[in-house]
């Protein structure tokens, strides 16, 4: 696979990213995802960060298995949005 040159100008651009006419097949979407959790990135406070650290430890001890800070936040959302 050869690297094509840097674009000259924006059609250049565009067509480049349109697929070629040499019979190579368009992208497939990507499957669905399956049932199970996705990863979402937030800012917290550090007081929030520092409460969860220390409510998911002391649950862990409590319930003798780990009980993890995104189960915390999992739980709180499900209340908060009645789920």
């Amino acid at each position: 696979m050869s690297m094509k040159g840097k674009p000259k100008n924006l059609d250049d651009f565009l067509s480049a990213a349109q697929p070629d006419q040499k019979g190579q097949s368009e992208v497939q979407p990507s499957a669905p995802r399956p049932a199970g959790r996705i990863t979402k990135t937030i800012r917290i406070s550090p007081e929030i960060d520092t409460a969860l650290k220390d409510a998911a430890y002391t649950r862990s001890r409590e319930a003798g298995q780990r009980i993890s800070e995104s189960d915390l936040i999992d739980e709180a959302l499900k209340q908060y949005f009645n789920i």
